[in-house]
């Protein structure tokens, strides 16, 4: 059996205190079976299964606090079963948050990372003030008992205040983190592992501003000192390739390096044209024990020029980004990719529209600390257009949709030594209609699509056709459901089908019934056509 509680709250407005009951409970709970069936194949599922599931909503001066919990007859291990609370009180300019909670002040610092503590948001007038503190992870011990992985892990405590200037949509920020691996958190050292305890100190800036009507500035800045091994010995900086800033927060180890992350963008908006720019330069290994993941080893300028045109009816974007990696030639090759997006779209009339997307990128390689081998070298093209037309007819009872979307994909390799084998170009088309009866509660939509590939291997085609509709009876209390379809591939074809029925009784309960069949003679399963049979029962009741 598997019983799992989880409780998140979110930001809740203790202002309206006293004008509200001062206890409300609200919540739902669901039962779920599936009974399931398969001829001529292994069964992919287990014959019964069933869940309960349930969420309690405990309102206590406008307050929530939300629980939830899952039942069901499956065995199910867990590396860290967890218990999960938090709230995140606001009472006029300040907003606090206690338990697993969630906080950012920039992107290369503290950057949504969960921890278990506590944290405050203050911004009296021109005023911004954030502090935190807690555990951002758990011990986890090695587990060599069995074949089953785990990732050991140490403890991992650390803080985060913020101190600027300005408002929502104008702004400068001063940002710090320090965090670091409890060493002695694990009863033994992890082996076989390159977990280590690790510290981390992050300096950043934040900020925007509004030059003048229609133009702003963006800035994201960081520098990080990570040490990888807190055991290792200490030492000084003869090169200086840290900030004195560091000096009095963070020791300076034979393990640590010093990384620095900047984003800098401006825009500039007037009537029906705006122009964006933007810079990132991230170090390699650039981290932050304040975020889960930074992309780094990157240094990119994107330019973004926007134009609305006749009248609203034209408009165009587009996107010009240059970016490559190896900044600090740490690698053997240097990977460069230019990367132009076009989208178009073009509404002459309410009744007809057509959208044009057009992507490519240019990808090529260079020397980095070894020269790059002629016969291995990248250089390719990966352009990809997709045209989707759409016509409407909208009356008073019953409207039309057509719609046909074409997009071609295609992959140029000019390298000779490898375009044989790399090269492709697939194509694909599809067609659907909608037809939707407002006053009979009728809707349905019909498809066909059809794909073909070409590489190396040859060529390969599939395509398929679907029909589904749906029936809303007795004022909306119950819909029916019915869909097929079948698509043909190299291996066979496959057909399915699909019959629903939901009835809702007095807005409070609710009952559901979906019966899934599948007949297929693709041989990925099976060297024989098989079937799979699949009938959901759920109910559900609102309080």
């Amino acid at each position: 059996m598997m019983w799992l509680l989880t409780a998140t709250g979110q930001a809740q407005n203790l202002s309206n205190i006293g004008e509200n009951d001062p206890f409300r409970l609200g919540g739902s709970v669901s039962a779920r079976g599936v009974l399931y069936e398969a001829q001529n194949i292994d069964r992919r599922r287990q014959p019964f299964s069933w869940v309960l599931n349930g969420t309690l909503n405990l309102n206590i001066y406008d307050m929530d606090l939300p629980f939830s919990f899952t039942f069901s007859e499956q065995e199910r291990e867990f590396a860290q079963p967890f218990n999960q609370f938090g709230a995140s009180p606001t009472y006029k300019w300040v907003k606090g948050h206690v338990g697993y909670r969630s906080m950012t002040f920039s992107p290369y610092t503290l950057a949504g990372h969960q921890f278990l503590g506590a944290g405050v948001e203050m911004n009296p007038g021109l005023l911004r003030l954030g502090l935190m503190y807690g555990r951002f992870q758990r011990a986890v011990e090695e587990d060599t008992s069995s074949n089953r992985f785990v990732q050991p892990a140490y403890s991992r405590s650390g803080y985060s205040a913020k101190l600027g200037v300005g408002n929502s949509s104008n702004y400068f920020d001063v940002i710090m983190l320090k965090a670091k691996d409890d060493e002695a958190s694990l009863r033994r050292a992890p082996t076989g592992s390159l977990v280590l305890p690790g510290e981390n100190l992050v300096l950043g800036i934040a900020g925007t501003t509004e030059l003048f009507d229609g133009f702003r500035l963006m800035l994201d800045a960081a520098a990080s000192d990570y040490t990888r091994d807190v055991r290792a010995s200490a030492i000084d900086d003869p090169d200086n390739t840290h900030i004195e800033a560091f000096d009095a927060l963070n020791n300076n180890r034979s393990s640590t390096q010093f990384y620095t992350a900047v984003k800098a963008g401006a825009t500039y908006s007037y009537q029906r044209f705006s122009l964006a720019a933007n810079y990132t330069r991230i170090d390699p290994d650039y981290q932050s024990m304040g975020a889960y993941h930074i992309t780094n080893d990157l240094q990119s300028f994107a330019i973004a020029p926007r134009f609305v045109l006749l009248e609203g009816r034209l408009r165009v974007s587009t996107n010009l980004t240059f970016r490559h990696d190896n900044l600090q030639n740490k690698k053997p090759y240097t990977t460069s990719r230019f990367i132009p997006v076009v989208a178009i779209s073009l509404q002459p009339g309410s009744s007809f529209g057509v959208d044009l997307n057009y992507t490519d990128v240019f990808s090529t390689q260079s020397d980095g600390y070894r020269a790059v081998n002629d016969s291995l070298r990248l250089d390719q093209q990966n352009p990809m257009i997709m045209l989707s037309p759409r016509y409407s007819i909208i009356g008073g009872s019953a409207s039309h949709t057509f719609l046909l979307g074409v997009m071609y994909q295609t992959l140029v390799d000019n390298n000779a030594f490898t375009s044989r084998w790399s090269e492709y170009s697939t194509t694909n088309l599809n067609l659907t209609y909608t037809l939707a009866l407002t006053k009979a509660q009728f809707s349905m939509s019909a498809s066909a699509n059809t794909t073909r590939l070409e590489n190396a291997g040859g060529t390969y085609r599939n395509s398929g056709v679907s029909v589904n509709a749906s029936k809303g009876l007795l004022e909306q209390a119950l819909r029916l459901t019915a869909g097929s379809g079948v698509s043909f591939h190299a291996t066979g074809e496959t057909v399915t089908g699909t019959l629903g029925a939901r009835y809702a009784l007095q807005k409070r309960h609710s009952f559901t019934a979906t019966l899934n069949i599948v007949n297929s003679s693709a041989g990925y399963y099976a060297q024989e056509r098989f079937s799979e049979y699949t009938l959901v029962l759920g109910y559900a009741y609102t309080f």
